[in-house]
């Protein structure tokens, strides 16, 4: 006997049978609907003779069988099950899906309890569950049965994530402050060297001078860093005066030697920076008439009207300029714009010193006051000398 399709199995396929006896055969059927054939091969002694029987199959079950296997299928898990899981960073989504095997086949389990730490979530009907870590370290996910049994468990290792720190460039004495996704330190480093760390959550920091800066920020979940500049704007003022000197307000004289202050916002000194000095030509013994001729031929050299540039450096906040004698015009500043300093042009007006009569005022209140005292002198001689004679008019003998 041969058989094929849906016919699983024959207990005996090949047997003898005799005249008038009988032979009972069991077949076994696949569980599921279709079709087949069992093929008979009989040896009789006029020759070999054939029958085939075809059998269809029309597997059904009962309505109480199908509720019972849903209700298993929701209680209970597979035997075999794998967790597969993706992203293992902090602050990103984890995701876990759930398999097993059901009738030899893997397929997503739904409404199935996942632990990742100590919170549980179940499986959507994708079999796939999500998870946000907030910390980095080494985790247990555990996959239950649906009475709270443990079924698999796996380990997973969440790393540290990179932080984005915006910061941004900042002016001279202009508080940063940073919400950081956890505790930390941050370090500050200015051009290269560090300068202070800051600890916390959320830390504050101040630069009050101006350079390149960098933050290090490092804690047991998070890493980041960022770089950013930090400019001054340069204020310009005479040492002894209390005026703006952005006009023409401020005067100096001709054959002075005046110190100017250089300061940024902050009140911070400005230093070891270039600034240009222009200085009317006539400081330097040229007419208008040179000063424009020179300027045609090198204009880099002359700031307008007729004034000649030349370049100086302020050391701890101050620079000194020598105006010479019967210097006339302006004296300008002009400190340049980079990238770290705001700039500006600063002018000053050069007048020649006002005439001081107060010596002469002097001698004349001295030589008034002396001829007062002559007079009076003179007076208190005569009145002595009149006395005097008085007393001898009377006979008497002045006092040795």
């Amino acid at each position: 006997m041969d058989y094929s399709g849906v016919v699983k199995y024959i207990s005996d396929d090949d047997f003898v049978l005799l005249p008038e006896t009988s032979k009972t055969v069991e077949v076994t059927l696949e569980g599921k609907s279709g079709s087949g054939e069992i093929e008979y091969t009989f040896l009789l002694p006029d020759g070999t003779h054939k029958e085939v029987q075809n059998i269809t199959v029309d597997a059904y079950k009962p309505l109480e069988l199908e509720e019972y296997e849903k209700l298993i299928s929701e209680v209970y898990l597979p035997d075999e099950i794998t967790v597969s899981i993706q992203n293992v960073k902090v602050g990103e989504p984890l995701t876990i899906t759930v398999k097993g095997k059901v009738n030899g086949n893997e397929v997503t389990l739904k409404n199935v309890p996942v632990m990742f730490g100590d919170v549980v979530k179940f499986t959507d009907s994708s079999g796939k569950v999500t998870f946000t870590p907030n910390k980095a370290g080494t985790y247990t996910i555990t996959v239950l049965d649906r009475f709270g049994n443990k079924k698999i468990e796996k380990t997973v290792k969440i790393t540290r994530n990179e932080y984005n720190l915006i910061v941004g460039d900042k002016k001279i004495g202009e508080k940063i402050t940073i919400n950081l996704p956890d505790n930390g330190t941050v370090k500050v480093f200015k051009d290269g060297q560090l300068v202070t760390t800051l600890t916390g959550k959320t830390v504050e920091y101040t630069p009050n001078e101006v350079g390149v800066y960098k933050l290090e920020y490092d804690s047991n979940s998070y890493y980041g860093s960022t770089t950013f500049k930090v400019r001054g704007k340069v204020n310009v003022r005479l040492l002894n005066s209390e005026q703006s000197s952005n006009t023409l307000q401020n005067v100096v004289y001709a054959g002075d030697t005046v110190t100017f202050k250089f300061e940024y916002d902050n009140g911070k000194n400005v230093d070891d920076l270039n600034v240009i000095v222009a200085l009317p030509a006539t400081a330097f013994g040229f007419d208008k008439n040179m000063a424009m001729m020179m300027a045609l031929a090198d204009p880099s050299k002359f700031t307008p009207p007729f004034n000649i540039n030349t370049e100086s450096k302020v050391t701890n906040g101050m620079l000194t300029v020598a105006i010479p004698e019967d210097t006339e015009g302006i004296l300008i500043l002009k400190v340049p714009d980079t990238d770290l300093i705001e700039g500006g042009t600063y002018t000053f007006k050069i007048e020649n010193r006002p005439f001081d009569y107060t010596p002469y005022i002097i001698s004349a209140v001295f030589v008034v006051g002396f001829g007062g005292f002559a007079v009076v002198v003179v007076k208190n001689v005569g009145g002595i000398r009149d006395r005097i004679s008085s007393i001898r008019t009377r006979g008497g003998e002045p006092p040795i």
